[in-house]
């Protein structure tokens, strides 16, 4: 709905009644230059980072989707304006609303997953609502933080982190790893907003994984997170199974060209190396024996480490394709 704002007084048709006034403000027209630019988009990024104050008359002219409030999302919309991917403010969506119905809810969180995994096409304002975390586009990420708001984890979707940033520094470095690593062993709590950013594969737990997939993407290894595999499954069908085994097995022993995110989803002992002792892991979590890759079992045959069995003999005990838990332990 189109809207104008007034300045300082001026005129205003309002219920067909005249208002005395001096000067009318555009909405997106922050500076009053008549014309809704960078400029404006920048103003209102300033004032949402708490650097410059806006008068009320400003604000309202800040305010694109009318939600109340002047945040860096209704900067992005004028910045998408600017680019010409949006024609208008006339149908801007909510934050997070990407179908437009009011409220934000896991039919949204549905919808932008969808369109991140090219399997619906959002219209430029559905985009813009779906790419919750600003990055400039609509991934898996932001469908999680959606979601994570419509169950409560978090408060709001204004001032959400992007993916790896879990310090807020604008940029996933080595800090944030060394954050992640800290986290994953108990030293230090994190806030539902950082635990979102830190949570790279997103599986719903921050581990050592996360952490060393933001190494590898701090030293060049991989360029983005958008293609991350979650830790063991080598071939990125969405579970660990005997065949990421196979594969970790025929990378190690130089048969296969694994990706760069693969090499790192087979690295299941984290060492920074793909060996046959990650095939061997991969096949003791796919047997059951082990219900993550961080865990150490003792059965009554001996116990399982990160890279092999060893029985009460000492011998070390290499499990097959096709191992069971049963059949390990009649051995």
């Amino acid at each position: 709905m189109k809207r104008l704002l007034i300045i300082c007084g001026g005129i205003l048709l309002v219920f067909g009644l005249i208002l005395p006034a001096y000067a009318i403000l555009k909405l997106g027209d922050v500076n009053g230059d008549g014309k809704a630019s960078m400029v404006d988009a920048m103003l209102i990024a300033q004032y949402a980072k708490g650097l410059i104050q806006l008068t009320p008359e400003q604000l309202l002219a800040a305010d694109i989707d009318g939600d109340g409030k002047v945040s860096t999302y209704d900067a992005r919309i004028i910045a998408n304006y600017v680019a010409g991917n949006i024609k208008s403010f006339d149908n801007i969506l909510k934050l997070g609303d990407v179908n437009g119905d009011g409220k934000v809810t896991a039919v949204d969180a549905m919808l932008a997953a969808q369109g991140a995994a090219g399997l619906r096409q959002l219209t430029p304002e559905q985009l813009l609502a779906a790419d919750v975390d600003g990055d400039g586009k609509v991934t898996a990420y932001d469908a999680r933080i959606i979601a994570s708001y419509v169950v409560g984890n978090i408060k709001s979707l204004d001032n959400v982190q992007r993916l790896g940033d879990v310090n807020g520094d604008g940029k996933a470095s080595m800090v944030d790893a060394m954050l992640i690593t800290q986290y994953a062993a108990g030293l230090i709590q994190l806030t539902p907003e950082q635990t979102l950013a830190a949570d790279i594969d997103g599986d719903g737990k921050v581990t050592a994984y996360d952490a060393r997939i933001i190494a590898s993407y701090v030293v060049g290894n991989i360029k983005s997170f958008d293609n991350i595999l979650k830790l063991g499954d080598v071939n990125g069908d969405g579970k660990v199974t005997a065949v990421d085994a196979m594969l970790a097995a025929q990378g190690a022993a130089g048969l296969r060209q694994l990706t760069p995110e693969q090499l790192l989803a087979a690295d299941v002992d984290g060492d920074g190396k793909v060996t046959l002792a990650d095939s061997k892991r991969i096949l003791v979590y796919v047997a059951g024996l082990i219900k993550s890759f961080d865990d150490t079992l003792t059965v009554s045959i001996g116990t399982i480490k990160k890279d092999r069995l060893i029985s009460d003999g000492g011998i070390p005990f290499v499990p097959r394709m096709g191992t069971t838990k049963e059949n390990i332990l009649e051995r």
